[in-house]
């Protein structure tokens, strides 16, 4: 979400930046910049503040595969945490080839709790997932948010 704002101010490749997060967010997403996989990348924190300075907000198609250009920039991320710092919170300060500075702040991720998706969203995410095709699910995708996904079995 940072690196999504960043990108909104002007932030792009070249460039070098610091992320900033609470240590539970690298907890639960440890691997560097060196990813080989789609599935490792999900779970790094400086290859998604690339891909979202690259490209914007991550799409699943984003990770079926490691980007080189995504990776390289990657590696001139550096993750810091702050214990002072909201769970899902992160900083970014990112450096532009030309100087500029550009600093970000999400307290918290759209999704979340504190940051609800609206329907609108909700949709396009599951339109992304292909969300109608996942097995035990039936997703109605012109319901109200609340109405969206019921897992079979549940009331």
């Amino acid at each position: 979400e940072t690196a999504v704002a960043a990108r909104d101010q002007g932030a792009a490749a070249p460039g070098v930046g610091t992320v900033t997060v609470h240590p539970i967010s690298c907890d639960a997403a440890p691997l560097g910049p060196d990813v080989e996989t789609g599935l490792e990348a999900k779970f790094s924190i400086a290859y998604c503040t690339a891909l979202g300075i690259v490209r914007g907000h991550p799409r699943r198609a984003d990770f079926l595969d490691v980007d080189a250009a995504v990776r390289s920039l990657a590696e001139r991320i550096v993750v810091r945490t702050d214990d002072s710092l909201l769970e899902s919170e992160a900083h970014l300060r990112w450096e532009a080839a030309d100087g500029q500075i550009i600093e970000t702040v999400t307290k918290a991720a759209v999704g979340s709790p504190e940051q609800p998706m609206d329907d609108d969203q909700l949709r396009a995410k599951l339109a992304d997932l292909d969300a109608e095709h996942l097995p035990g699910m039936f997703v109605d995708l012109d319901a109200e948010a609340t109405e969206l996904v019921k897992v079979f079995g549940e009331p």
